[in-house]
């Protein structure tokens, strides 16, 4: 038997945060529920350098909010000119950021 619930989130990815404990700045990334039933967010620190520093992975109720919507979730789909969406399969290819490192 499982139970299944809607994981409630306390911030939304994009997010600007700092954690209490390790004094980390960053935006959210990722949420995750985990089984035992905390979330977890992964925070990425906003590099100085162009770098891409690494990214932590932090309880919820460890961090503190700076700023909503710094950073907007990409999940658009880029469609050619004149294609139509069909609501079936998808042709298109998924606009991703370029993550260089």
């Amino acid at each position: 038997m499982s139970i299944k619930y809607p994981a409630t989130f306390q911030f939304d990815l994009g997010d600007r945060v700092t954690d209490r404990i390790s004094k980390v700045k960053g935006i959210i990334t990722t949420r995750l529920d985990c089984i035992n039933g905390c979330n977890r967010y992964y925070v990425q620190p906003e590099s100085e350098d162009g770098k891409l520093p690494d990214a932590y992975v932090i309880d919820e109720h460890a961090l503190d909010l700076n700023a909503k919507n710094v950073h907007t979730p990409f999940r658009s789909v880029v469609k050619s000119q004149g294609e139509k969406a069909t609501n079936g399969p998808m042709t298109s290819r998924v606009a991703r950021p370029v993550v260089r490192r």
